[in-house]
């Protein structure tokens, strides 16, 4: 009965409609169950509220490792070939060669001019660098195979060297 009286004390005192202190607990502790009782009867009944179940939003968990992904396998030019189809592999070949014996004509015109470079040291550029020197080499090469049926000629032998003008006039 009296661990009764004391949850009901610490109700009254609780409950902010009433004007009960922490102050009156020993008062409201002293008087007897007569005069308690019309107290608590004077008192509004408090509502019990039914605890809604807090919602909470699902966290995204993050994971502190990073995610490894296979990196995607880089093909050879021999296993692009192998997988490509015959008409995709003849095109292929076929555009090979045309590159190939456009480099080879360039690099021989190049040698036969006596420029100073090595065969090794011409086979080692690539085709748009030996395209540049061939411009200043004035090398003639036939380049028919990227034309279709015209027969391309670059740099033909009648182009004459134009003399190049001084900055400074010469002093008489």
């Amino acid at each position: 009965m009296e661990k009764d009286r004391k949850a009901k004390v610490d109700a009254l005192i609780a409950n902010e409609k009433v004007a009960f202190g922490e102050d009156d607990r020993e008062f409201l502790t002293g008087l007897d169950e007569a005069q308690f009782g019309k107290i608590e009867g004077l008192i509004p009944v408090i509502e019990t509220k039914k605890e809604e179940p807090v919602i909470t939003p699902a966290v995204p968990v993050v994971n502190d490792s990073p995610e490894i992904k296979p990196e995607p396998k880089v093909l050879t030019f021999d296993e692009l070939v192998a997988n490509a189809s015959a008409e995709q592999r003849d095109m292929i070949m076929s555009g090979v060669k045309m590159a190939t014996d456009k480099r080879n004509s360039i690099i021989e015109g190049i040698l036969k001019v006596n420029s100073g470079f090595t065969k090794e040291e011409l086979g080692a550029k690539d085709l748009a660098e030996l395209e540049k020197l061939a411009g200043l080499a004035k090398v003639k090469s036939d380049f028919s195979a990227n034309a279709g049926n015209q027969t391309v000629v670059a740099n033909a032998e009648d182009s004459e060297v134009m003399e190049v003008p001084s900055l400074y006039p010469a002093k008489a």
